[in-house]
């Protein structure tokens, strides 16, 4: 049986006509997943289903026999909580500190950072940003 993402990989259908593959899953009588149906892992399906640009990366991965996380990491896309509050972090020092920052501040943000993500709290902060960011686009005054 073909999928979706060896489909794509020989050519034989587009990126955008993964909805497509996703109906005939639907109207089939098939007793696999969707994600195996579509040719992913159920991480790979979560990533798309997550945001959809991250099927280009699946393709990819799976064209070159490497995992997903890998790819993602290697090419600087971020993949999971940790990685992605090291990057927002990051992106928010030059409103922060327009001359950039200190060798010893930079020492005290990684050491804060290593301690957020080792205790678990990533996925907190980001979600909690992300509530925050909400609300002061309905003009609360936060």
């Amino acid at each position: 049986m073909t999928n979706f993402i060896d489909d794509v990989i020989d050519g034989k259908t587009k990126l955008d006509e993964i909805d497509d593959y996703v109906e005939k899953w639907h109207n089939s009588d098939s007793h696999c997943s969707v994600s195996e149906y579509l040719g992913m892992t159920e991480e790979e399906y979560f990533l798309w289903t997550e945001d959809n640009s991250n099927l280009k990366y699946i393709v990819l991965a799976h064209k070159n026999n490497i995992n997903i996380k890998e790819l993602l990491n290697n090419g600087n896309i971020v993949a999971d909580s940790a990685a992605l509050l090291r990057k927002k972090t990051l992106e928010g020092i030059p409103q922060r500190y327009p001359d950039g920052m200190d060798d010893e501040r930079t020492k005290q943000m990684e050491y804060e950072l290593n301690i957020i993500i080792n205790m678990g709290y990533a996925d907190y902060l980001l979600i909690v940003a992300d509530y925050v960011n909400y609300a002061k686009g309905l003009n609360n005054n936060l």
